[in-house]
């Protein structure tokens, strides 16, 4: 499932409105498909795999109410990006970043870019 959002940015310089498409888990052979549904658009599509180390990600998901707790599949997603293929480019390592830095690395970051 994909949703998208069209997004104003409100910190650093002004810019055009830009559509973002969320999906919690987005495999590198996912975001090429999106990729080309999109090619007659124009558009150009980032795509971003948020990382963290296995302890954060443990303790992010405990901090979840229980029925949104993904438990030992948080570990299977994390060994399944691993052998995906996703380029390192594509990595953002959220560890010790706002969520204010990490979208503004996203939407100022050619690297992302497909």
């Amino acid at each position: 499932m994909f949703i998208l959002f069209p997004v104003r940015q409100e910190w650093g310089s002004p810019r055009q409105g830009i559509d973002v498409v969320i999906d919690y888990v987005t495999f590198p052979n996912e975001a090429l498909w999106l990729k080309e549904q999109l090619r007659e658009t124009l558009a150009n599509v980032s795509y971003v795999v948020l990382w963290t180390d296995r302890e954060t990600l443990l303790a992010r998901d405990q901090s979840r109410i229980p029925e949104h707790r993904m438990g030992e599949r948080c570990l299977i997603l994390m060994n399944e990006f691993l052998e995906s293929g996703v380029e390192k480019r594509h990595i953002v390592n959220n560890n010790s970043r706002s969520i204010e830095q990490v979208v503004e690395m996203i939407i100022s970051g050619e690297r992302y870019i497909m």
